[in-house]
């Protein structure tokens, strides 16, 4: 389990020791192509999914009543971030492209990495901050293009 955990290049820099506590924490889950992982609008689970293998498309519903795959995730990446932050329901839906491995994280079990790996959960925590950084700022792109069209 260590390996795909080493994918994720925050994760990478923890010691052998440190990425086996966090290892331990992290209930593997396969899936089919076509499953879908999340439900947009569902209320979150308190959930982190990183994806270890595979490729999912992250689909939202557009204002004209349709559905658009946004974007595809390829891993290493995380599903569920948002959810896991603010507890909000669920801002897309993500759908296995491909067979996908997933590695999944409570939030208690974040939690308890903080008094007991402090270094793997900062890791984690930087591993979130960067997604959501390059996906504001993919939104920004898009929002720019749409208003230089308008």
């Amino acid at each position: 389990m260590i390996g795909p955990l080493r994918a994720f290049p925050e994760l990478a820099l923890l010691s052998d020791g440190e990425l086996s506590a966090l290892a331990a924490r992290v209930q593997v889950e396969r899936r089919p192509a076509s499953t879908i992982l999340l439900r947009e609008g569902d209320a979150s689970d308190d959930r982190l999914w990183l994806l270890l293998d595979g490729q999912v498309d992250v689909a939202a519903h557009r204002p004209d009543g349709g559905f658009a795959v946004a974007y595809r995730l390829s891993a290493p990446s995380v599903l569920g971030e948002l959810g896991l932050l603010d507890g909000g329901p669920r801002s897309a839906t993500c759908t296995a492209a491909t067979a996908v491995t997933l590695g999944v994280l409570t939030r208690d079990q974040l939690d308890t990495l903080e008094t007991q790996q402090p270094r793997a959960r900062e890791a984690l925590e930087h591993l979130l901050a960067r997604v959501m950084v390059r996906r504001l700022r993919g939104l920004q792109a898009v929002l720019e293009d749409a208003l230089r069209g308008a």
